[in-house]
Order: structure tokens, then sequence, then C-alpha cells
């Protein structure tokens, strides 16, 4: 097929023009081992949807509401034309979604393969030679970064230059430490020092931003909670002295017909502070979830 009109490739490249990194978005959220087959399944996917889109508005139009034949027509075109680009969106936002949540499960997981990395360093091997160990020795421990893996070994085993390579997984990879790890070590290969150097300041740096972090989550965390007690303990006593020095002022007649200070203290202590309990243990545990260790 002459690659002019290969929807394929035109597909690839509207696609390229509205996201320039959505090849490496691909690539690093797994989704697929190339662009050019992630566009072939979803342009499948997604002939399907806008026609069958199509067709069911023009039956429900023509068929199902006796509109005449050229509004049904239109009213289906502007399906087609709304379902594409609504296609065309999650086309471009999905590889997204999954490059950034496959980031956020492996940034804890960091350490991990950087120490593995670092040990086989440390015991002598090259940079090229490590990184073929630690694919052959540690891919089941350290299987969540089988991809950046994988990559980077076939690459070194294809007699691509080690620093062109880690340039390349250091675009792929969504991890955002592993990112500066490979583009450190990618530099120390140019001018062949300091690599172990490279490591090191990495796990410093992995450490030093989780200690902030978590320090950052203790400091709001209690402020949270001292505000949170105070509410609990404050609010039944100042509504009862509240309740007793309206109850003076009116002289035992009732504030608001109907509703007494006990209805009120009732409300405030077995609702309104359990309600107030669940919000913030939500957010509570919204924060914590932030922090990955």
């Amino acid at each position: 097929m002459n690659p002019a009109v290969d929807p394929v490739s035109a597909l690839t490249r509207l696609g390229e023009k509205l996201n320039p990194d959505l090849r490496y978005h691909v690539l690093g959220s797994g989704l697929s081992s190339s662009l050019e087959r992630y566009t072939l399944a979803y342009l499948i996917v997604m002939v399907i949807v806008v026609s069958s889109i199509a067709v069911t508005a023009f039956i429900m139009m023509h068929v199902g509401l006796g509109l005449p034949l050229p509004v049904a027509v239109a009213v289906a075109v502007g399906a087609a034309v709304t379902a594409f680009t609504l296609m065309l969106a999650l086309y471009i936002s999905l590889p997204m979604l999954a490059y950034k949540s496959r980031g956020g499960k492996l940034e804890p997981r960091f350490l991990l393969f950087a120490e593995a990395l670092a040990t086989k360093l440390l015991a002598g091997a090259g940079l090229s030679e490590a990184f073929i160990m630690l694919y052959e020795k540690d891919a089941r421990e350290l299987k969540e970064f089988l991809l950046e893996m994988e990559y980077i070994v076939s690459g070194i085993k294809a007699g691509i230059p080690v620093e062109t390579v880690l340039e390349e997984a250091a675009r792929i990879t969504p991890v955002p430490s592993l990112r500066g790890l490979f583009a450190g070590l990618a530099a120390a290969a140019r001018t062949g020092t300091g690599v172990r150097e490279i490591i090191t300041a990495s796990i410093t740096e992995y450490l030093y931003t989780l200690e902030v972090e978590i320090e950052k989550l203790s400091n709001s965390l209690g402020a949270i909670l001292e505000i949170f007690v105070a509410a609990c303990v404050m609010l039944p006593v100042a509504i009862g002295v509240v309740g007793l020095l309206l109850a003076i002022s009116f002289q035992g007649a009732p504030m608001m017909p109907g509703l007494s200070i006990d209805t009120i203290l009732f409300l405030s202590t077995f609702i309104v502070i359990p309600m107030l309990s669940a919000t913030v243990i939500v957010i509570v545990d919204s924060m914590v979830s932030r922090i990955r260790i």
C-alpha cells in the first residue's frame, strides 16, 4: 500500500503531530512494542466504533423517526465526525495515562533496581555487562522493569553504543528517578568515568526526595489532626455552653419551635462528628497513599 494513503501511517503521523512524544508513551506504557502496532489495533477499533455509531444514528433518524434521507445522512455524518474526534483524543490520551500510571507504580521500586545495578558495577562489571547480567540474573526480581531491561539489552546486543541506548531508554521509561539515572549513565558512558558515582548520586537523591515528602506529609497530617481533635472536643462543649446561655436568656422558653438544645447536642455529637471523622479519614488516606515506599 502506498504510504501516502496508508491509514496506519496517516494516523501515526497525525498522532505524533499532536503529541510528539506519543511513540515514547506507547513504548514506555507497555501498551505495545511499537507505535505502528498500537495504531493498527486502535484503528481497527476506531473503524468499528465510528461506523457503528454512524449506522445506528442513520437508522434511528430515518427508520425510527422517519426523517428525510438527506437529514438522516447529515445526522449520521455528524455523529461519525464526533465519534472520530473523541476516538482520536482517546488514541492520544490513552498512552499518556498508561505511561503516567506505570511511572507512578514503578517509582517506589526504583531503589531495588538501582541497588541491583550498583552491585553488578561494584563487582567489577562494565556498564554494558552490568545491564546484561541484570537482565539475565535478576529479571524475575525486577520483572516490573523488564520493558526497560529488554530494550537496553537488545540495543547493546545489536551493537548500538550503550550511551545511545541509555539516552533512548531515558525517554521511554515513565519512572522519573530511572529517567535521571539513565541520562546520567549515558553522559558518564560518553566520558568513560563516574558511572558508580552517578548511581550513588541517584540513590542519594531518591532517598532525600522521599525524606522530604515524608516530612511534608507528617507536618500536614499533624496540622489536620490537631484541627480535627480540637473540633471534636470543642464542638459539643461550645454547643452546650451556647445552649445554656440561650436557655437562661429565654428563661426556659424554647429558642426554636420543635428544636431543643438537647436535639442539637445529640445531632452534633452522634452525626456531625462521625461524619467529620469519616471525612478526615478519607483525606488522610488520600495524602498517605501519595507516598509509596
